[in-house]
């Protein structure tokens, strides 16, 4: 079994697979008044979850990529692996991904919580990073991955993570969308008060993809003039964005490279893969600079990729071949497939048995 547990979405699948079985939010949705033919509240997990927001009080276990509630964690986990993929997982290894910068107590407990609870036989931890660049065929690389509520930078050498190069901004594509949100509010009156009307807005943010302008003040060409665009919501409401202002559309996404629009005091993702690439040894500096990648949903955010590569190029003088894979968003969870398929695998992982002789302290330490 293969899980991706990111910090908007989780994906899971077993590693025959090519692509996730399961992508679900990482939500939890408790109705908030008891039915009257139930003693108990019935709990809604994931894509259930967000449907049902309209009665529902909605929580997510994690808080900017680090589990703050491990029950909710665990429920997802149960919901994804025994009644979505229909496995047993006393029979599957599990392969777990986990944070380039993360809480050692936080994943010596998740670590505690998958083999206490399902009772797995074994169980493997890899950093994301190595994982995105496993998918991309490297073991060696740079990897600038922007997720939906956190970012970082890292870099990585022969699968093991430089750990003085790793870079985190507590920023992703959830914040973009409730910056657009506020934007579209300005300059159209569509006001998104719930997480319905805000998965609306998401919608519009994936709709600028494909208007190949580019981000950030500082190099942001000159915009053109543009036609209205017009988006219809599931309701048939309409939202229709004049000519003079689509360009604003795009400023939304300067809060991940100008962190003080959202009121966070930290470096920008272009700033954080300078300082990774400037706190490498100076000798790896060549394989590293050809084999740059750019993933996670948020990467997809049209001319973010130009424009990391422009700053780079503008600051330390290099050539910078940054790659972006297909559907980025998976990325994490198809190197993970990868790496779960290789002969190698068993002997990577940490057994029941192992896990309960050494314990979890001991255990924890063998994935760092």
């Amino acid at each position: 079994m293969v899980i991706d547990s990111g910090s908007g979405f989780i994906k899971a699948g077993l590693h025959t697979e090519t692509e996730p079985a399961v992508v679900a939010p990482q939500l939890v949705g408790r109705p908030r008044h008891r039915r009257l033919d139930s003693m108990e509240r019935e709990t809604f997990v994931g894509i259930s979850a967000a449907t049902m927001s309209g009665i529902c009080t909605l929580s997510s276990p994690s808080e900017r990529g680090f589990v703050v509630d491990f029950d909710d964690q665990c429920l997802i986990f149960e919901d994804v692996l025994m009644r979505q993929l229909r496995v047993d997982p006393r029979n599957h290894a599990l392969l777990l991904s986990q944070p380039p910068i993360a809480h050692r107590s936080n994943e010596k407990r998740l670590t505690g919580e998958v083999f206490e609870r399902f009772c797995i036989p074994a169980l493997v931890k890899k950093t994301d990073s190595v994982l995105s660049l496993m998918d991309a065929g490297m073991v060696t690389g740079v990897v600038a991955d922007c997720g939906d509520a956190v970012s970082h930078t890292c870099a990585v050498y022969e699968g093991n993570v430089l750990l003085n190069t790793s870079h985190r901004l507590e920023l992703g594509g959830m914040d973009v969308t409730e910056r657009l949100s506020r934007i579209v509010a300005r300059e159209t009156g569509f006001r998104a008060a719930t997480r319905s009307e805000m998965r609306h807005v998401s919608k519009i943010k994936e709709g600028l993809h494909g208007l190949k302008e580019m981000l950030g003040k500082r190099k942001r060409r000159p915009f053109k003039r543009k036609s209205s665009v017009n988006y219809i919501l599931p309701d048939g409401q309409k939202i229709q964005v004049d000519g003079d202002s689509v360009s604003k559309l795009y400023t939304a996404a300067d809060i991940l490279l100008e962190p003080s629009l959202g009121g966070v005091q930290s470096d920008g993702l272009h700033e954080m893969l300078i300082s990774t690439l400037t706190n490498s040894p100076s000798v790896l500096h060549d394989s590293l600079v050809q084999n740059v990648i750019l993933c996670g949903g948020s990467s997809l955010l049209s001319g973010l990729k130009e424009m990391l590569e422009a700053e780079v190029i503008d600051c330390l003088s290099l050539y910078l071949d940054m790659h972006m894979p297909c559907n980025p968003q998976l990325s994490v969870w198809r190197g993970g497939a990868i790496l779960a398929s290789l002969s190698t695998f068993p002997a990577m992982s940490i057994t029941r048995e192992e896990y309960f002789e050494e314990g979890p302290s001991r255990v924890e330490h063998k994935f760092i």
